[in-house]
């Protein structure tokens, strides 16, 4: 598991934790957008951060969860695109948008720049 080490100190303690990167924060979300089955009245949740946020579906149908100004959606299989098909086949894609910068996400891969 990738971590970062975070070390913070008062007047007495000296405290070193282990806290999540942001590739593991961004897996957790592509995992939760691809999350099968019914929870909480139909909806996953994901809880981050100490938040809990849903995941909606668009009018398009896809899953997505917006999270610190990026929009994370699943590829929308009804298009004629190579992601498409790859999505039908049954790969899990997930895209993190954001103005002018993006991410291609994969269960095996991170790849772009937010």
């Amino acid at each position: 598991m990738r971590t970062a080490l975070t070390v913070r100190e008062d007047s007495k303690t000296v405290y070193a934790m282990l806290e999540p990167t942001k590739d593991i924060m961004i897996e957790a979300i592509h995992r939760a957008i691809h999350k099968t089955g019914v929870f909480e009245g139909g909806q996953v949740i994901l809880a981050i951060d100490g938040q809990e946020l849903p995941i909606r579906v668009s009018a398009n149908g896809c899953r997505f969860i917006n999270y610190m100004g990026i929009t994370f959606m699943e590829q929308n299989k009804n298009k004629n695109s190579v992601y498409a098909k790859r999505a039908r086949a049954g790969e899990h894609i997930t895209w993190g948008i954001r103005i002018n910068n993006w991410l291609f996400i994969t269960d095996h891969a991170i790849q772009g720049k937010i």
